[in-house]
């Protein structure tokens, strides 16, 4: 996000197939997918560890990601997961066309820690998550701005057989990436983001579309 004088928004319509959380540039924990995959009863107390490969392109410039989590279940209700991602990221196509020989720099990402909550009901199924962000990664190569950064996300759905309706909402100092769309880049300013669309999962794959949208708070602006 760019400086912004009065306010941006930007409405994008997503459609995808077999995807999980988009991690890049907010440092996941592999463990942590999406809402769907959370049993309707609640979290499995213990321990979890996850690993996963994922990315996506834009005229931004290619993101993919090897993220790596673990995670401790409290309750069937709280959790707690921890992630480092490294990151492989191509230059945009911008850049290309004034030096066709420039090359964008990949590493580690910033750590990050997730407090989740999960409350499972008839209905409504509310799971919150506050993420924090440090800021390990390279600032030079684009992979964090220096500073530590939080994000709280409250998730809403409801199931109808196979569909799930969904809204999540929330507020941070850094852009959180979609679930199918992740920025070659780091943000830092404070936003609201807000997400609402339909999944539908019958059980072999799923089908999600959704229209997301990040408004700028106060004057904070953003790197």
């Amino acid at each position: 996000m760019s400086s912004i004088t009065t306010q941006l928004w930007k409405l994008v319509f997503l459609v995808g197939f077999f995807c999980a959380s988009a991690v890049h540039a907010q440092t996941p924990s592999a463990v942590i997918t999406g809402s769907s995959d959370k049993p309707q009863e609640g979290f499995t107390p213990g321990w979890g560890f996850g690993t996963k490969f994922e990315g996506s392109t834009s005229g931004d410039g290619t993101v993919t990601d090897l993220a790596t989590g673990v995670g401790y279940n409290f309750t069937r209700h709280f959790g707690v997961d921890l992630g480092v991602p490294y990151y492989f990221i191509g230059t945009p196509s911008s850049i290309k066309k004034k030096n066709p020989g420039a090359v964008s720099g990949d590493g580690i990402g910033n750590v990050g820690m997730d407090l989740k909550w999960n409350y499972p009901n008839q209905i409504l199924n509310y799971a919150p998550t506050v993420h924090f962000g440090v800021p390990t990664g390279d600032e030079k190569k684009g992979l964090s701005v220096g500073r530590a950064t939080w994000n709280i996300v409250n998730h809403v759905d409801h199931t109808f057989g196979d569909l799930s309706p969904f809204v999540n909402a929330g507020v941070g100092n850094s852009v959180l990436d979609t679930r199918f769309f992740q920025r070659p880049f780091m943000t830092f300013g404070y936003n609201f983001q807000s997400e609402a669309g339909v999944e539908y999962d019958p059980g072999n794959f799923s089908f999600t579309a959704s229209a997301y949208d990040v408004a700028p708070l106060g004057e904070s602006g953003c790197d």
